[in-house]
């Protein structure tokens, strides 16, 4: 069969469809521990957010090489952590949180969701493939969301079939049920032995999907915010997520405006709210036609009970300057 036009077509979903807010998948430990201490400030104290975290991360490392053939699923890898929960945590709230912030920080890249509904009018059969710890249920909901999922689509995971893609098992497990041969198929995915070696060791054709590494700015994002490591993860993250969810193949070398001056406007008018709450101030003003576009920013990011009022001033920047000097 030509590869123009095949029988199956299958997804990586992770760096490929989808996409986080966030420079590295660990990160989402680091923003569900965050989350975590602000529905129970009073467990709150210095470093313990890095410390849920490490916890997080050192439960999956545990969990795997007891799983069938390294492939734990995420009950698994709580189930870990409850057996070496010293700092008595409440892992129900924690698994429920984690989910939910894995939700609130997905975006679509474009150009895969583009192709993706061409090869389904062309015919194709479409396909998820994941080696991950998350229910494909779960994945399913995102993929969904995001505009990936249709009805007949069918999502594979690591950690239910006990299989990775890496080793080509995931692969060989999908041609048999499906009643497929290698050259039906075509993968499409960001990691260059899962998703190019790996298929390609069993007859599969494969194609590498490159776009979702950091570009130069973001890259500088992460080198000249070193000082605050989290923030660079967040902004680069945000940068790059903003440029692969907004823009196509064809303008996928010019995302300077989605990709940079988007997420920088976007962080400071977050930041902005942040030092307003710390300060507890009642109304924060925005003055002049330039902020009404942080203005509009700020309506659009989530409010809690301490946010101050937010107001447009009609003024200009001249005859508030030197009076605030």
């Amino acid at each position: 069969m030509s590869h123009s036009t095949p029988k199956a077509i299958f997804f990586d979903i992770w760096e490929t469809c989808l996409i986080r807010h966030w420079a590295y998948p660990r990160d989402i430990f680091w923003a569900t521990a965050r989350e975590y201490l602000r529905h129970n400030p009073s467990e709150d104290r210095p470093g313990l957010a890095i410390e849920i975290a490490r916890q997080r991360h050192r439960a999956e490392r545990s969990a795997r090489p007891k799983a069938p053939r390294g492939e734990a699923s995420f009950r698994e890898i709580f189930e870990e952590w409850a057996a070496n929960n010293d700092l008595d945590l409440d892992l129900d709230q924690l698994a429920e949180l984690e989910l939910r912030t894995e939700k609130q920080s997905v975006y679509p890249i474009r150009q895969i969701r583009e192709s993706l509904e061409q090869y389904r009018l062309a015919g194709s059969r479409i396909r998820f493939l994941s080696d991950m710890y998350l229910p494909s249920a779960f994945l399913e909901e995102l993929l969904r969301q995001t505009g990936f999922f249709s009805d007949g689509d069918q999502i594979y995971v690591s950690n239910e079939i006990r299989a990775s893609k890496r080793d080509g098992a995931l692969f060989a497990h999908v041609l048999t049920e499906e009643k497929l041969t290698p050259d039906d198929c075509l993968h499409i995915g960001n990691h260059p032995i899962s998703d190019y070696d790996a298929p390609r060791k069993i007859g599969i054709c494969a194609r590498l999907f490159n776009d979702w590494l950091f570009n130069r700015y973001e890259r500088q994002t992460l080198r000249s915010l070193r000082g605050d490591s989290f923030r660079a993860r967040r902004i680069a993250g945000a940068m790059r997520a903003a440029r692969l969810a907004t823009l196509t193949e064809k303008e996928s070398n010019f995302g300077w405006k989605a990709g940079v001056a988007a997420p920088i406007l976007a962080f400071f008018a977050a930041d902005t709210l942040r030092q307003a709450r710390e300060k507890r101030l009642k109304t924060l003003y925005f003055l002049s036609r330039d902020a009404h576009i942080l203005l509009g920013i700020a309506q659009s990011l989530p409010r809690t009970p301490d946010d101050p009022e937010l107001v447009y001033l009609h003024s200009s920047r001249k005859s508030w300057g030197e009076a605030a000097i």
